[in-house]
């Protein structure tokens, strides 16, 4: 796989919580190397991008600060456009929604535990901007729904149901957005992925749409991949996985499935299909796997072996003559 660029997801991807996925830095430190250009596009609106430049850094990845695009920084450019220079906002999430704010000219404002405070903050704010953070509170979403109510613009950085921790799924933005959706009957704007923002301004950064996105979910990486018209692949190392994939209809299909980042400089092997067939050359247990979500989604079900890691390193399966087969080749 030949390419100028990667798109990086970071949740599941390059990082669970506060530690790296197994062989991630080095294999895209090995990228970089090679030439190819490392940026980070994240819906995770928690953390200001120069924080989350240093945790990658810190892990040891060759990325610069001007790399890493957030959720919070495509919507807050979103409510600058809207709203009127120093505008109030009510900031609802953790310091990167705050942070993008600021950044894009735009006042944060914050909801207090004192109920008639918030009241407060909530009539004068000109908008709410809701992103992920693990302190977001009761009071918090009070005060957005107060707003909300009022008919003022609502952003949400992003609508990720979950976030991968170490210890499982938790709670992402999308679940708190929709709670707020619940109690007020009304929808949110939405920012970050799979809406094309994030991916056009990081293509637009490094100066080519030759790239390739790198997700671990259907939903936010591969969709809004799919909206920019770039290629994408789908690792297995967060939150979706083979039987997302065999759920998928061939439109939704990533053109590329690896076990984890080593697959960026391993061999290639293809997924072929003709007519109601379809095979593969390799006799490796991922590209079966594959073959057999494809078999699932035209129908031909079969008994579908679990696929488990190993530490042996797993090809990249390319499944774009599988698509063009079925029709399913995104422009």
């Amino acid at each position: 796989m030949q390419y100028a660029g990667y798109i990086l997801d970071l949740d599941g991807v390059v990082y669970i919580g506060a530690d790296a996925v197994p062989y991630a830095i080095e294999s895209l430190n090995a990228a970089a190397s090679r030439g190819v250009r490392l940026t980070a596009a994240t819906n995770n609106a928690n953390r200001p991008a120069a924080d989350v430049a240093h945790h990658l850094t810190d892990l040891g990845l060759q990325i610069a600060e001007r790399d890493v695009v957030t959720s919070a920084q495509a919507a807050a450019a979103e409510l600058a456009r809207m709203l009127p220079a120093g505008a109030e906002v009510l900031a609802v999430g953790g310091p990167g929604v705050a942070w993008a704010l600021e950044t894009a000219g735009l006042r944060p404002l914050r909801a207090s535990a004192e109920l008639a405070v918030g009241d407060d903050v909530a009539r004068r704010a000109a908008a709410v901007m809701m992103g992920y953070g693990p302190a977001v509170a009761w009071h918090d979403l009070a005060a957005a729904s107060w707003a909300i109510q009022r008919g003022v613009p609502w952003m949400a950085t992003n609508t990720d149901s979950t976030v991968p921790t170490p210890f499982g799924r938790a709670l992402g933005n999308g679940s708190l957005v929709r709670a707020l959706i619940h109690a007020t009957g009304c929808e949110p704007l939405i920012a970050g992925k799979p809406q094309p923002t994030l991916f056009e301004t990081t293509i637009a950064e490094i100066g080519t749409r030759d790239v390739l996105v790198i997700g671990d979910r259907f939903d936010t990486d591969i969709d809004g991949a799919a909206a920019c018209g770039i290629d994408s692949m789908l690792v297995l190392t967060g939150v979706h996985g083979l039987a997302e994939l065999a759920a998928q209809p061939f439109e939704r299909w990533p053109q590329f499935i690896a076990q984890d980042l080593r697959s960026l400089t391993a061999d290639v092997v293809t997924v072929e299909r003709d007519g109601e067939s379809v095979s593969t050359a390799s006799d490796h247990p991922l590209a079966t796997a594959v073959v057999v979500a494809a078999r699932d989604r035209m129908g031909q079900h079969l008994e579908r072996p679990a696929y488990v890691a190993t530490e042996a390193v797993a090809p990249v399966v390319d499944v774009r003559p599988l698509l063009a087969a079925a029709g399913s080749v995104r422009p």
